[in-house]
């Protein structure tokens, strides 16, 4: 098959969108079909002037009920180390005061499916959704 200058240009523009539209789909089923699990974190800001603002987040396996889990076992290997929470300057300002002088309790909520890239979903501080902390503390 042989492809004109216009057919060209229609394929051009809608496969990026098609491959969006797929990796969309992939995203949604995945937390739609995944288990909700919730991990005690810690996190810090690490000032890299070159990546933006953002919160650096680590899960603290110590203190994680692996009963949520298959088999009431922990899967570290399928998580990352280190998580990136990107935000607007002023949130990760409040957000980096709050970890530093409050030193709230960070919970991270992931979707979670055996042999799939757990997706972070909501970031707690004290039990309280990271927005909802951020008012109260305004």
């Amino acid at each position: 098959m042989k492809l004109n200058k216009d057919n060209k240009l229609i394929f051009v523009l809608l496969f990026p969108m098609l491959i969006l539209l797929l990796w969309v789909g992939y995203v949604s089923w995945l937390t739609y079909v995944g288990k909700t699990v919730k991990l005690p974190g810690s996190g810090y800001d690490p000032r890299d002037l070159l990546s933006g603002k953002y919160i650096l987040l680590k899960i603290d396996w110590e203190k994680a009920d692996c009963k949520q889990f298959y088999d009431n076992i922990c899967p570290q290997e399928e998580f990352e180390k280190v998580y990136r929470y990107y935000a607007p300057e002023d949130e990760t300002q409040t957000m980096e005061k709050s970890i530093n002088t409050d030193s709230p309790e960070i919970t991270m909520e992931f979707t979670y499916k055996r042999g799939k890239m757990p997706i972070l979903k909501e970031i707690y501080f004290d039990n309280k959704v990271w927005k909802d902390y951020q008012k109260a503390d305004k």
